[in-house]
């Protein structure tokens, strides 16, 4: 998401452990549940899934509703909820009537992922929220704690999927698709008078491949072929980005650029295609739980103008609901 569309999310109606079956599993990642609706409009039952406009993340406080079916189920198993007495007569537990085996079963956090179940794959969804703090706070509680905590087992792959402002409309122009090949996070450093930052010599996370300081290097022709198992495509072909898509490196910015001035200063001081506000944060975390994550995006604007002025979320968000097709439907 590259501007204040907000929403913290997740939760519908249709919920399931991931990992349940022999089904792939994968895990797509919006920052607002408008780019996660134009991603799913052309999938068989994506205009099903109920999304909330304005939602909470995984480690949220669980609703009254939720602790309830939470008690409800741990009663149905025989185990008692910590620190509730509810169901308990003369010390002993009571099964609830209206619980049945067929009750879905919350995360701990009281957070149920959405899964919209494609041929041979069931894709979970999870709106992380606007910015680089509540990305990373979203997926990281998903991937290690609430998928955990209520037995789940890690997704074969994470991709997130949204709108970004073009930094070059002659190499990314409004409506097409980005794959981005590389992350770089400008605002991690020391920052001098003259507001830029310098580097600091302390890592931000050490890897399996070496530290990560402002730049984390992406291969989503790699990350497509690791994931093709769990949308049940042949594992010995490489599957490859369409060559229509751009390619190149992403800012993610906690501040997206107020005017066109201070973004072709940032493009020049840092390089970069397009500025967005969660994919450093979704990839980094990805690569501390060991996931496989791919990025792509839509071009919604020129960065540094505000809405409308060269705006045009139509063109955006229709490429968006062209990448679902081409990313979970393509034999």
């Amino acid at each position: 998401m590259n501007a204040g569309r907000a929403g913290l999310a997740v939760g519908s109606a249709e919920t399931e452990p991931i990992g349940a079956t022999q089904r792939g599993a994968l895990l797509l990642v919006c920052a607002a549940a408008s780019e996660l609706r134009a991603t799913l409009a052309l999938l068989p039952g994506g205009n099903d899934i109920a999304l909330p406009d304005e939602a909470r993340p995984p480690f949220a406080r669980p609703t009254h509703k939720e602790q309830h079916l939470y008690a409800a189920t741990r009663l149905r198993d025989g185990e008692p909820h910590p620190g509730c007495s509810a169901g308990l007569r003369d010390g002993k537990q009571q099964r609830s009537p209206a619980s049945s085996p067929e009750s879905p079963e919350p995360t701990l956090s009281g957070a149920a992922l959405p899964v919209l179940k494609l041929a041979r794959c069931d894709l979970y969804l999870l709106i992380c929220g606007v910015g680089p703090v509540a990305a990373a706070l979203s997926l990281g509680a998903c991937l290690g704690g609430s998928m955990r905590i209520a037995r789940r087992e890690m997704p074969d792959g994470v991709i997130n999927t949204g709108l970004a402002g073009s930094y070059d409309l002659e190499k990314a122009p409004i409506g097409s698709l980005l794959a981005v090949d590389e992350e770089r996070f400008p605002e991690y450093g020391v920052r001098e008078e003259a507001g830029i930052v310098s580097a600091l010599h302390l890592p931000q996370l050490v890897t399996d491949s070496g530290p990560v300081y402002t730049r984390l290097a992406l291969d989503p022709d790699a990350a497509l072929t690791r994931m093709a198992p769990a949308l049940g495509k042949t594992p010995a072909s490489r599957h490859t980005v369409p060559e229509s898509y751009a390619r190149g490196a992403a800012l993610t910015v906690a501040g997206i650029s107020g005017n066109p001035a201070l973004a072709a200063r940032t493009a020049q001081l840092y390089g970069g295609l397009a500025e967005t506000m969660e994919g450093f944060a979704l990839a980094l975390t990805c690569a501390a739980a060991r996931v496989p994550f791919a990025e792509f995006r839509a071009v919604s604007n020129a960065a540094g103008y505000r809405p409308p002025h060269t705006w045009n979320t139509a063109d955006a968000f229709a490429a968006l609901s062209r990448l679902g097709a081409e990313l979970f439907c393509r034999a």
